[in-house]
């Protein structure tokens, strides 16, 4: 008969760094702190194009100006626009308030609807 794995949080990191979903990480995370009797919430963000000083610096290096880049990054997203700093903070900071406090082992995509096309 198996022998059953018992989940710790260490074997949890060695099941992710074998797993290739990195989506997982925060499902694997979740129960492994369950397993052990630790109460936190363990989620992930996932973001899509944010506008930095890295996309300013990617559309130099493909020659293009930058309201031109911009333009080819909004029509790739369903909302319309590229993503902000901001949009991503507003997701980390519903996940460290108490209205998150029932959201464990989930992941967050904020990426105005890209990989939903």
């Amino acid at each position: 008969m198996p022998r059953k794995l018992k989940i710790t949080p260490w074997v949890a990191i060695g099941l992710l760094a074998a797993t290739p979903p990195i989506i997982m990480v925060g499902y694997w995370a979740a129960i492994s702190c369950a397993e052990a009797g630790y109460t936190i919430r363990v989620n992930s963000v996932h973001p899509g194009g944010i506008h930095t000083e890295l996309t300013e610096k990617e559309a130099q290096d493909l020659g293009l100006p930058l309201e031109q880049y911009l333009e080819q990054e909004r029509k790739m997203h369903p909302i319309g626009r590229i993503g902000e700093p901001i949009d991503i903070a507003y997701v980390s900071l519903y996940l460290a308030s108490d209205e998150s406090k029932w959201v464990t082992g989930s992941e967050f995509v904020a990426d105005g609807g890209y990989i939903a096309k």
